[in-house]
């Protein structure tokens, strides 16, 4: 299990993206997606630099198969409160 707010710092710190959504599809896939001010070349760049990053986490931690779905161009999604959470797990995974 990794955790939200590390995952939030890894793709800031590793991947250098700061608008960007991972959403948990199943136990072995996650959804990344770039916020959309970034022009489309730049989106491009920004998710690979992001599964790059995931896959690389994935390899370190020993987890076979993870799949990275790169979603550009979809929007952000907003909470309740406006804001965009970072990180979004699957319904009924464990946090």
């Amino acid at each position: 299990t990794w955790l939200p707010l590390a995952l939030s710092t890894l793709l800031e710190e590793e991947a250098g993206v700061f608008d960007f959504q991972l959403l948990q599809r199943d136990a072995h896939s996650v959804a990344v997606r770039v916020g959309t001010g970034a022009a489309p070349d730049e989106a491009g760049r920004a998710i690979a630099r992001c599964s790059k990053t995931l896959r690389a986490l994935a390899q370190r931690d020993g987890l076979l198969g993870l799949r990275v779905v790169e979603e550009p161009g979809l929007p952000l999604l907003h909470g309740h409160s406006g804001k965009v959470k970072r990180v979004i797990a699957a319904r009924g995974a464990a946090s």
